[in-house]
């Protein structure tokens, strides 16, 4: 039929250029190119008059006075450029599960809610969930899902949290915000359990080791038709908390799921995007025999009918620039340390699945080089910024480290004209109760010299123990 016929890319492209148009046109520039694909891509146009083009040397050193939010406000007015791949990923539905494995940085939340978005609207029958292990990303999610959904739809439907047929939901879950495994848990008429019912101290194995139990006493209540998992390298757990062979939130998940054809009741529309580098706790890749065990392990090989790819690689990174990243996964290794890598990829095609030039080969006693391409890392600030990048300072004691850090913001806020909201982070290392006496005494600094401070998961500025 013509309509199966229309199923096909090429037959459909083949049909438009047989056609006869009804206005002939002309021939694009290269500008309304390139505005005809931001459109298209959802990118804000018109922001600036500047033609876009690249930075030349002669525009940096034209900047005699650069502030850091001059340079953020530059980056804004650009436009980004069309991404064939993430057009797909976003768009495209897959008939059954799909692996999505992008480096930190290279969209994958947004697709993600992309997806979510144009499953919904194009679907609005089906029960979808969108699930994500950090709460501080609650309202940033409800934010992309309220913008795609209203530009998908023109304007006609926003982000409601009444209507359960869209849910975002954090993995476990909260007294007063819902989690997958909470509201399996009600499905199922079983007390959900704390944290506090748990012997783990990593929160990723309480979730594996609650789960673990659900899957043990209870039959998975099948509630969703689209289950979407951002942060996927953070609900992994090692060897010895899988639930029989199998990792227990995603089989939770993947049991929760109803079939999409009842003659194969393997296929169910289970989504997942992660970065597993971006893990210091595993850096165990989801595969799907990782997942679902050995007997599942082909699910996302190959493509389905159609060309929809089963599992996707995403290697540019646009949020952070390369020199940044590539510093970030050589301290989160370990690669330096004088007792030896705490860990790493120690195969090429990984390292190339993130984007990543290797030269030379993983032996014993060889020497390798690793480098970052630029154009797997388009971010602009490198070619805007005059300053370093990224500097690193030590300090005989923590007082001093403070008052260097109080001094910084303030600066950042005066002089750079940064906003305190997004534009600025305060990280705290360590690890368990350290840390959070750290965050403590870090916020009750700040705050005696008059800065506000504001920690994820709390109902406002200056609060030191978030609900």
């Amino acid at each position: 039929s013509k309509i199966q016929k229309l199923k096909s890319y090429s037959s459909l492209l083949g049909l438009i250029q047989q056609t006869t148009p009804i206005i002939k046109g002309s021939n694009l520039t290269l500008e309304q190119w390139q505005l005809l694909q931001a459109v298209i891509s959802g990118t804000p146009v018109f922001r600036t008059k500047r033609q876009i083009e690249t930075i030349s040397p002669q525009y940096q050193q034209s900047k005699t006075v650069q502030t850091r939010s001059s340079v953020l406000t530059e980056v804004r007015k650009r436009l980004s450029k069309f991404d064939l791949q993430q057009e797909h990923i976003a768009k495209e539905i897959p008939p059954g599960p799909q692996r999505i494995r992008g480096i930190a940085g290279s969209g994958k939340t947004v697709l993600l809610c992309q997806k979510a978005a144009h499953m919904h609207l194009k679907h609005p029958e089906w029960d979808i969930a969108f699930v994500f292990f950090s709460r501080s990303l609650y309202h940033p999610i409800i934010n992309q899902f309220d913008k795609w959904l209203r530009r998908f739809s023109a304007g006609e439907v926003g982000y409601d949290p009444k209507n359960v047929k869209l849910q975002i939901l954090h993995a476990w879950g909260a007294k007063k915000q819902p989690g997958l495994y909470s509201r399996i848990c009600q499905a199922a008429g079983v007390k959900r359990l704390t944290v506090n019912d748990t012997k783990r101290k990593q929160p990723n194995e309480a979730l594996g080791e609650v789960c673990s139990k659900l899957l043990d006493d209870t039959i998975i209540p099948k509630l969703y038709d689209a289950i979407l998992i951002d942060e996927g390298q953070d609900l992994m757990v090692d060897k010895d908390l899988k639930f029989e062979g199998k990792q227990p939130f995603y089989w939770m998940a993947y049991q929760a799921l109803r079939p999409i054809d009842p003659a194969q009741p393997e296929q169910r529309r289970l989504i997942w995007g992660y970065d597993e580098a971006q893990s210091l706790e595993s850096l165990t890749i989801p595969t799907a025999s990782e997942l679902f065990g050995e007997e599942l392990g082909h699910l996302v090989t190959g493509q389905y009918a159609g060309g929809i790819r089963k599992s996707e690689i995403m290697h540019r990174c646009y949020r952070t620039p390369g020199s940044i990243l590539t510093a970030a996964h050589g301290i989160g290794m370990g690669l330096l340390r004088r007792g030896g890598m705490l860990t790493g990829i120690t195969r090429a095609e990984d390292w190339e699945a993130i984007g990543y030039q290797v030269t030379g080969r993983f032996t014993p006693g060889q020497q390798i080089t690793i480098k970052r391409p630029p154009e797997n890392s388009p971010n602009l600030v490198p070619q805007l910024w005059q300053g370093s990048l990224l500097e690193v300072i030590a300090y005989s004691d923590r007082q001093e480290e403070l008052t260097a850090l109080a001094t910084n913001i303030l600066y950042n806020l005066r002089h750079d004209g940064l906003k305190p909201s997004q534009e600025i982070l305060v990280i705290i290392l360590g690890s368990g109760f350290e840390a959070m006496q750290l965050e403590t005494t870090v916020a009750e600094f700040l705050i005696s010299q008059g800065i506000d401070i504001y920690i994820p998961s709390a109902i406002d500025c200056n609060i030191l123990i978030p609900d």
